[in-house]
């Protein structure tokens, strides 16, 4: 539900822990609560309260994560740089 959220320029309030913390950005593109805090958690949703603006701000940064298929697009393009680089350093020495 997170991707399809960010897809939707939706920012997201999630635990600090694992998968969810590596596509939330606390503060960018959505808001962190540390596991097992109800009142931090309450802290969080109450932000949106008092700050209408804040839902706006985090939405700004909120952007559809990559697919599988652009990630491994976009390594393929990283690894032949790579590679054509050190060919050719390697072809002027």
């Amino acid at each position: 539900m997170i991707h399809e959220a960010l897809a939707a320029r939706t920012p997201v309030i999630a635990t600090d822990l694992g998968g969810m913390a590596d596509l939330i950005q606390h503060e960018r593109n959505g808001l962190l609560f540390r596991r097992g805090d109800d009142n931090d958690l309450a802290e969080q949703i109450r932000r949106f309260v008092v700050d209408p603006g804040l839902l706006s701000r985090l939405g700004d940064h909120a952007h559809a994560v990559r697919s599988i298929e652009d990630e491994v697009a976009a390594l393929e393009i990283l690894y032949q740089n790579v590679y054509r680089t050190r060919r050719g350093y390697s072809d002027t020495n």
